[in-house]
């Protein structure tokens, strides 16, 4: 703030002269309220500076191409003092970490999980003159989702991925069935009524649905942003792919943190697992084909321009 301390610079120049020029008890007084207002400035400040919030403003996720507005706001239950942060943007892959001044604007040119920090956190008292410190650690991620990869050679899919057989919650109908006889509990409306009437006893109808074996996706989250954005796209593009033909599937990837692993059944699931691999650390060494596969069809994403 360093208008206002000019100005109370120069209030001060005029006081002194006011008080060189006439001296008496008025100007006496205005000398001694001029030195202590900083003070109580001060005073009145601190309870403010430490019950007030600052919060960061911005999406938690965005595509590639977008551009991600970053501000912040100090929240409290008074009139706002004014402040002045610092914030640090730091790539999650790569560990890679840059300041920035706010408001900040993040460009999603690559795909990437990004925490953002606050850093120096001030706010001033009513005059302007003195930083404030604020101890508050305000951080919080925004990713930048891949775009889709489209993927040329496919695996050729099982044409059953069917291992074995469940009973279906509530019975209703289905063309996979078994008969056993009929017991108490059971709905009436299962009731084999043809096979029944061969045995004289009452056969239940009991339809199946299938458990499907997993396939499975495999990933390192490693190599340069450009792979990144290859091997992530392709991910996400048969992710997808494999959605449409009704298949449910794991994710497999290698990240700094070990070897991780997701479940996907639908669409949302695909975006959580792609938002908590992006904002997992990149792997130093090594790769996911060194695990062994259980699953009944497996493929390795790579991030080669011409490996799909």
């Amino acid at each position: 703030m360093k208008k206002n301390r000019i100005i109370y610079l120069a209030a001060g120049i005029g006081v002194v002269l006011l008080n060189l020029l006439l001296p008496g008890w008025l100007s006496s007084a205005i000398l001694l309220l001029y030195l202590l207002l900083p003070g109580l400035s001060v005073l009145m400040s601190l309870p403010l500076a430490r019950m007030s919030r600052l919060r960061l403003r911005m999406p938690a996720c965005a595509e590639m191409g977008e551009t991600v507005q970053i501000r912040y706001e100090i929240a409290g239950w008074m009139p706002v003092l004014p402040g002045q942060s610092e914030l640090r943007i730091r790539h999650l892959q790569t560990g890679a970490e840059w300041p920035c001044t706010l408001p900040a604007e993040l460009t999603g040119t690559h795909c990437g999980g990004f925490a953002c920090r606050l850093h120096r956190c001030r706010m001033y008292d009513y005059l302007g003159l003195f930083p404030l410190k604020m101890l508050q650690r305000v951080t919080a991620n925004v990713v930048v989702r891949p775009a889709p990869v489209p993927v040329r050679q496919i695996p050729e899919l099982p044409r059953r991925l069917t291992t074995s057989w469940r009973s279906k919650p509530g019975g209703g109908f289905s063309e996979n069935y078994e008969l056993r006889p009929y017991r108490p509990g059971d709905l009436l409306r299962q009731i084999h009524w043809k096979t029944t009437a061969k045995t004289g006893k009452l056969i239940y109808r009991e339809t199946m649905v299938p458990n499907r074996a997993m396939a499975r996706l495999q990933v390192d989250l490693n190599g340069t942003p450009e792979e990144l954005d290859r091997k992530l796209g392709r991910l996400r593009w048969m992710g997808e792919n494999l959605l449409q033909r009704d298949v449910p599937f794991d994710v497999q990837a290698l990240t700094g943190n070990g070897l991780q692993s997701w479940q996907v059944a639908d669409n949302e699931g695909l975006l959580r697992m792609l938002d908590a691999l992006l904002c997992c650390p990149g792997a130093k060494q090594g790769t996911v084909l060194d695990t062994s596969s259980e699953a009944l069809w497996n493929m390795y994403i790579g991030g080669e321009p011409d490996e799909a």
